[in-house]
């Protein structure tokens, strides 16, 4: 029983890392594209 779930687990874990992986991409891109947007908030 074990075999047949932790695949799937392991697979949510690596797609959550990647995730949140490219949401700090994406934070990081919009720093450096609107960086006065940030500094007004």
């Amino acid at each position: 029983m074990l075999r047949g779930i932790e695949p799937e687990i392991c697979f949510c874990r690596f797609q959550t890392v990647v995730i949140i992986k490219a949401l700090d991409t994406g934070i990081l891109f919009y720093k450096l594209i609107k960086p006065d947007k940030i500094a007004e908030e």
